[in-house]
């Protein structure tokens, strides 16, 4: 502080480090804070011939007044005390030079004014039942209270803290053993000691989307949104979307060459898909018709095989045995294949020639209304016919097409879909040409019923659809008539396109370890959801903080996982997500939000200010946030201690350190409970749920008076009287009290000049009483002076709360008592 308050005139000057203040020591000659004052002496501020001397304390002098004048600066003029007569029982009146301007030579009796020593105790001054005993107190006797009363004269009930139900809205008050002496069953909208804090009220304003109507929990803590009937979701966010039919699809080629087959169109509820509970769409999502009713002619058809064995010259002589072995051998397999088809065949074979073996066998139908041939094909292709190696040279029908189609081109252009072009075929048998059957299947399984697509002779070309992604498909088309289904196509096999995963990584957790590292860990995806060659892993991160989210990434290969996100910010939220990729990409990806653990604030709250001389008792204390990114956790509230270190000019030790707390969204608080004319340090800190921050370090003051005093006072001559004319007080006490109030108070900036009310005590009564035991009575914490009280110079308390000062001396004693709240004040 004395780098930039210099002391005047040569002073020097020295710091208070526990107040942030300055004391100047002034050189003979000056005073004031800062040696700036010359001898206040000189403008002669003492009255009616009063002597000035200088001292080194406000208000730099003091005067020393003549016998008949008393005040600060000697103002006012004690009338003659002997004319009063205060002497009692014949005592003689004599002036002298003691604070009282008199003493009393006594015939009788033993106090100041020669009255009789009476028995207090008779008739009892305790009320309520209450015990008086003798006593050399200020009163003369002490009272022992009965149960429910306190008090010198046991007349005032010990307060039930119930009495007056401190619990506010409608809180039901309970006597309880703590500090309080109380506790208050709040109502579920109010919080706080005495249910005087209302509770934040989720619906307002209302969080309901969409005209929803708000309503608050039982325990008055969150809320539910009632939607109206078009609307869905937490907050009514969501409008509920009935589902509704698309258009049908173009009616299909037919199932089946003859013999009942059937065609079926289909459509979707996609238009609009229902959402948010709405209504799935009323009505069949197909519509079938029958087509090719004819029914199918047999057929016969003859197959030559190859088979890969040794020739034997008795497989030309159709009585050997070796030819009847191998023809009972080919008639079982053929039969048994059909037959675990469900479907009855005859099987004649036609010989066997040279070329290893090569046999001819003809296969008689009921029908061909299927699979029947493109089966016994696709079985042959396989490399063998039963367990004999062997190959397929060709196939000659009666009825159905004879001639095979040639798939010109087969291409993959999305993971589900694979393109065809086949050449036409004239040889028909005799019936007109129906269409042509696209039958495909896994490379690994058989043809099935459920696996084919027909279509119309006319384009030569067809896209199969709703494939699985990235498999090997093996396909061969046929034509038909309406005699049946003819010779498939030689085989083609292509895959389906890559594409991106279908599912995230399984079991994946994303969780914080430390302040600054996030964990994240999954299990192997499944390769059915891979669709293609899986490559890596992707964990990608950012701060949830608005949009657009500045991604990093972590690449992880297809063996890893898990990784440890590292050098991340304190408490912060991190959006994390995971995700298996292909050539195409990304696939699902499984998000999380994982918050760093916290830490407590790493600097104090900015701009902390503390008022000083603007209340005589309260203090406001103003602060800031802490500064961006120093909070490191989740701000729970701010802490406000504060101590008092200086009262009446006067260091204090072993104070009593208050604490208080404010909300995170809270920046002033009002320190209520100060006491007037004092320094008072004062720290306020920041605290997450991890712990408190650093504090910062404010000094605020409090001015030595309020703006009103009240009085509580009984009239005794000479010492005090009131004029009732002009409601002045006069006698001994009337200007002191004055001068005293004006020289202790002084100005306070907030609002001027202390006033003394002579007419009210502060409760709306009058502070005028008819004795010393009204006065004692009417001693609380309002804001008053109360006297003249007896005493003696060794008391400095009553009731071990309120301070005496001594005015007036006399053989029992006067002194003054001042009443301030916090009654601590000393003037």
């Amino acid at each position: 502080a004395c780098l930039y308050k210099q002391c005047h005139n040569g002073g020097t000057c020295n710091s208070n480090f526990k107040t942030g203040g300055f004391k100047c020591t002034c050189p003979t000659g000056y005073n004031g804070d800062t040696c700036a004052l010359d001898d206040q002496c000189l403008f002669h501020p003492c009255l009616n011939g009063a002597t000035c001397s200088p001292v080194s304390y406000w208000p730099y002098f003091k005067c020393s007044c003549p016998s008949g004048y008393i005040g600060f600066r000697c103002r006012t003029q004690i009338a003659d005390p002997c004319s009063l007569d205060p002497c009692l029982n014949g005592g003689t009146c004599s002036a002298a030079s003691n604070l009282i301007g008199f003493t009393c030579n006594c015939t009788s009796g033993s106090t100041y004014n020669c009255a009789a020593q009476a028995n207090v105790c008779s008739p009892s001054p305790c009320q309520n039942n209450g015990t008086c005993a003798l006593d050399s107190n200020l009163v003369g006797f002490t009272c022992s209270c009965p149960p429910g009363y306190i008090g010198y004269n046991c007349g005032f009930p010990q307060a039930d803290p119930c009495l007056d139900n401190p619990c506010k809205h409608d809180g039901v008050c309970a006597v309880a053993s703590n500090l309080l002496g109380f506790e208050c069953n709040c109502t579920s909208e109010y919080l706080g000691f005495n249910c005087g804090t209302l509770k934040e009220d989720d619906c307002k304003p209302n969080p309901c989307e969409n005209d929803g109507n708000c309503t608050r929990a039982d325990n008055q803590q969150g809320f539910t949104c009632n939607c109206t009937s078009e609307y869905t979701g937490d907050i009514c966010e969501n409008k509920i979307v009935h589902g509704n039919w698309s258009v049908w699809s173009p009616w299909p080629n037919c199932n089946k060459p003859c013999n009942n087959g059937s065609k079926t169109r289909k459509r979707l509820c996609d238009n609009p898909k229902p959402a948010f509970g709405g209504k799935d769409c009323e009505g069949p999502a197909t519509d079938s018709e029958p087509c090719n009713l004819n029914t199918c002619p047999a057929e016969e058809g003859n197959y030559i095989v190859k088979l890969y064995q040794v020739w034997k010259n008795d497989l030309a002589d159709p009585e050997s045995e070796d030819y009847t072995e191998l023809e009972d051998k080919i008639i079982k397999y053929v039969k048994d294949f059909y037959n675990n088809r469900d479907e009855d065949v005859f099987v004649e074979v036609l010989g066997f020639s040279e070329g290893s073996v090569i046999s001819s066998f003809n296969v008689s139908y009921p029908a061909i209304d299927g699979l029947q041939i493109v089966a016994l094909q696709e079985e042959i292709a396989g490399g063998s016919l039963g367990d004999t190696p062997a190959a397929l040279l060709s196939i000659v029908t009666k009825n159905v097409p004879a001639e095979a189609p040639v798939i010109l081109e087969s291409n993959s252009t999305t993971s589900t879909t694979i393109d065809l072009k086949w050449s036409n075929v004239t040889q028909l048998n005799s019936a007109p040409l129906l269409g042509y059957v696209i039958v495909y299947k896994d490379i690994h399984k058989k043809f099935q019923g459920n696996s084919m697509k027909s279509v119309s002779p006319t384009p030569l070309e067809a896209v199969l659809e709703d494939l699985k992604k990235f498999t090997n498909y093996t396909i061969r088309v046929y034509a038909f008539t309406s005699n049946g289904n003819g010779v498939a196509s030689e085989a083609v096999q292509i895959r389906t396109q890559e594409d991106v995963p279908s599912e995230s990584p399984p079991n994946t957790v994303i969780k914080s370890t430390s302040t600054s590292t996030i964990d994240v860990s999954w299990e192997p995806i499944n390769q059915a959801y891979v669709h293609g060659v899986l490559l890596r892993y992707d964990v990608r991160y950012a701060k949830d903080e608005g949009s657009p989210l500045n991604w990093e990434t972590e690449t992880l290969d297809a063996d890893t996982h898990e990784v440890v996100l590292r050098d991340l910010a304190y408490f912060t939220g991190y959006k994390v997500m995971v995700c298996a990729k292909t050539s195409k990409g990304c696939g699902k990806e499984y998000s999380d939000i994982a918050y760093t653990f916290g830490d407590v604030p790493s600097k104090p709250p900015q701009s902390v200010t503390a008022q000083r001389l603007k209340s005589a008792d309260t203090i406001n204390v103003t602060w800031s946030t802490v500064p961006e990114g120093h909070v490191r956790g989740l701000l729970v509230g701010y802490s406000i201690k504060y101590r008092r270190i200086k009262t009446a000019e006067c260091d204090v030790f072993y104070t009593e350190e208050h604490t208080v707390t404010a909300k995170p969204t809270e920046y002033l608080i009002p320190l209520d409970d100060v006491q007037t004319y004092s320094i008072y340090e004062i720290q306020v800190a920041a605290f997450t749920q991890k712990g408190m921050g650093p504090y910062e370090t404010v000094y605020g003051e409090t001015c030595r008076c309020p703006k009103i005093l009240y009085t509580n006072y009984w009239s005794t001559s000479p010492y005090l009287k009131v004029n009732e004319k002009d409601k002045k007080l006069e006698g001994v006490f009337g200007g002191i009290v004055t001068e005293m109030v004006h020289v202790a108070c002084g100005i306070c900036p907030a609002h001027g000049d202390t006033t003394i009310k002579i007419d009210t005590n502060g409760k709306e009564n009058p502070s005028a009483k008819s004795s010393v035991l009204e006065v004692l009575g009417d001693i609380d914490d309002v804001p008053q002076i109360s006297f003249p009280i007896y005493g003696n110079k060794y008391i400095t308390r009553y009731m071990g709360d309120y301070a005496y000062i001594n005015l007036v001396w006399s053989p029992l004693g006067w002194l003054l008592l001042l009443l301030r709240r916090p009654p601590e004040l000393v003037l």
